[in-house]
């Protein structure tokens, strides 16, 4: 992994854990902790190097977006004065946020973000209902 950001979920073992937290924790915090994990992770800015860091692509985990002023998207950037209608999670076909109630009641029918289909058939990140079997 390289030039991570968004701290969004991570796993580590007991002995990473240790070393994280004192690269992390005990060294310069004078960065969000996203970025102090990418430093962790690239050994920069004094962090020692040698770490393994990995991810997957896509992500598992990504932002979830409201339906709502875009100014709620983020509390450390500016994102415009528009207005957002429909909810959405960046980047994940099957968002549990958008199929939280589906999932609690034990139905199928999904949420699908990206749902396969012939090109020209659905308008680009139209989300559509899709049975899960």
């Amino acid at each position: 992994m390289q030039e991570g950001v968004c701290s969004l979920g991570y796993a580590v073992s007991q002995a990473g854990a240790k070393k994280l937290l004192y690269e992390v924790g005990m060294k310069d915090v004078g960065e969000a902790f996203d970025l102090l994990l990418r430093y962790y992770c690239e050994g920069e800015k004094g962090r020692a190097a040698g770490r393994q860091c990995l991810t997957t692509q896509p992500g598992l985990f990504q932002h979830h977006r409201t339906a709502g002023p875009d100014s709620a998207m983020s509390d450390i950037g500016d994102h415009r004065d528009g207005w957002r209608d429909t909810p959405m999670t960046d980047m994940i076909r099957w968002s549990v946020r958008l199929n939280a109630e589906t999932l609690l009641e034990g139905r199928k029918e999904m949420v699908d973000q990206y749902p396969d289909g012939v090109e020209g058939e659905e308008e680009e990140g139209e989300a559509t209902e899709k049975v899960l079997s």
